[in-house]
């Protein structure tokens, strides 16, 4: 949201804080508190704001909960967007930039993976994504809803100016839990894989910064916006996370460090990527920025976006 208020865009946020915060939204702005699936609301929000475009964020992200509980994930992340993209097209809505993933590739035969690659998730989490990446190829097809689906793993980092962090409580992302086991607020963590190609056999992630994410997807939204056709993107920074102390800064006690083979049910796949087909990649402030080139130089009025 900061990204988008800083480039112009008028932004309504519809949220219904079951995992997020109104206070990460920048200041004066409350977020309208609802679901997506909810069409009737959907519906007056496009009409009374003149919605032009849609950023769809929202959604289930956790692996081992969507196997514990799939069709709470299908309702979730698939149902309740086929809803949104509905309300989306009857309002007239013209581009929808979807926050997908790169779970949906499943376990790769090749590494850096394309976007051309066989998609075959592993997770009812990945498949969810995938259908929704489905209906939005068919709903573009039948309707004039432009669309950008980015695919990416793990996000990682927070606001440079400090405006907003992962907050989420119980977080299972590696950067948090590395970073509350080096300040000894969780017991261990753990550490995935035994057979890796890598030197100590565990396996690697792939992360991409929070900030140079919401620029991916400002970029996307100004993609469609000149004019271009829909496409489905990995976003990537080309690089990963090797060793939990090059992001602490601390010395992780090596007690706190527990060996685990991976869940049968859930593999902990990891890659890296390779950049979107109109971005390149760039080094900035020891982190890794992406930079996108649009075909279209033409400017655009910023719209409304929701």
């Amino acid at each position: 949201m900061h990204a988008l208020v800083h480039a112009g865009e008028r932004v309504v946020v519809l949220d219904n804080l079951s995992t997020g915060f109104a206070t990460a939204l920048p200041a004066r702005m409350l977020p309208i508190v609802g679901c997506v699936s909810d069409q009737t609301l959907v519906a007056e929000l496009i009409e009374d704001h003149a919605v032009e475009s849609i950023i769809h964020f929202a959604g289930s992200t956790i692996v081992p909960d969507s196997i514990k509980d799939p069709l709470g994930y299908y309702g979730n992340n698939t149902a309740n967007s086929r809803a949104l993209i509905e309300a989306a097209i009857r309002g007239g809505v013209r581009h929808f930039i979807f926050s997908s993933t790169a779970a949906v590739y499943g376990n790769p035969a090749r590494v850096p993976v394309g976007e051309d690659d066989p998609t075959v998730p592993l997770s009812p989490y990945g498949w969810s994504k995938l259908m929704t990446e489905v209906m939005l190829h068919d709903a573009s097809a039948a309707h004039a809803l432009s669309h950008v689906a980015l695919r990416y793993f793990n996000v990682a980092g927070a606001d440079p100016q400090l405006r907003t962090g992962l907050s989420t409580p119980g977080a299972t992302h590696l950067i948090k839990v590395a970073v509350e086991a080096a300040l000894g607020r969780r017991a261990r963590i753990d550490v995935y894989g035994t057979d890796y190609p890598t030197p100590d056999g565990t396996c690697i992630r792939d992360f991409i910064h929070v900030s140079d994410l919401a620029r991916a997807h400002l970029a996307a939204l100004n993609y469609l916006r000149g004019g271009d056709v829909s496409a489905t993107l990995n976003a990537a920074t080309a690089a990963a996370i090797r060793s939990a102390k090059c992001w602490t800064r601390f010395a992780m006690p090596s007690a706190a460090i527990s060996r685990c083979t991976l869940p049968t049910a859930a593999p902990a796949t990891s890659w890296c990527r390779s950049p979107p087909q109109t971005a390149s990649v760039r080094c900035w402030t020891g982190l890794l920025s992406l930079t996108t080139s649009t075909r279209s130089s033409a400017t655009r009025s910023p719209g409304n976006a929701i």
